[in-house]
């Protein structure tokens, strides 16, 4: 993704919350756990209204509306001890929700276009990590691929972020995660 997390609207921040507030109460989950350290990234979410962990919170759906609009309104930076400016667009930089309310938004952009794009998954596969997406196309050539990507990615994220194409690093290999893969592999 080419352009930071910050690009999110709130109005589609706060939506995602509400998404996952309803998921939550459609499968009877009562909370998320997360931990009190604010290092471990271990959370995970809760059915039992009794769930009792050493080092760990239950989040429920209403405190995390109340966090999120809290975060998304009280985001200000900061320049020595003055306060310089109130951020008023995006993922607040650096808050403690900053990463998985982006992630959450994100994820939500993609249910919403494989919910209304179902065939997506037999002509292509996609892996995010975090803002690194990386996708593998099934066509019969080069040109058809590209098509298709540029036809689909526009579709899935909101227009304030944008997917970056790398050039390839080698002629006839594209590397991914780490692989180096045969662009005629696929």
């Amino acid at each position: 993704i080419k352009k930071m997390y910050t690009n999110i609207p709130i109005f589609f921040l706060l939506f995602s919350i509400e998404v996952l507030c309803i998921v939550m109460k459609k499968n009877n989950i009562t909370g998320i756990a997360t931990p009190h350290d604010g290092v471990s990234d271990e959370s995970f979410f809760v059915i039992d209204k009794n769930f009792k962990r050493t080092g760990f919170a239950v989040v429920t759906p209403k405190e995390m509306r109340d966090i999120a609009h809290f975060e998304l309104e009280h985001a200000y930076s900061r320049l020595g001890s003055k306060i310089v400016t109130r951020q008023i667009w995006g993922v607040p930089m650096g808050g403690p929700l900053s990463a998985p309310m982006a992630r959450l938004a994100v994820t939500i952009m993609e249910m919403q276009f494989l919910h209304q794009h179902p065939s997506f998954p037999t002509r292509a596969q996609a892996a995010r990590y975090t803002d690194d997406v990386g996708f593998a196309v099934f066509a019969k050539n080069r040109t058809l691929a590209e098509k298709f990507m540029r036809d689909t990615t526009t579709q899935i994220y909101h227009e304030s972020l944008q997917l970056k194409r790398d050039d390839d690093p080698l002629d006839d290999f594209s590397v991914f995660v780490g692989h180096l893969v045969k662009k005629d592999t696929f």
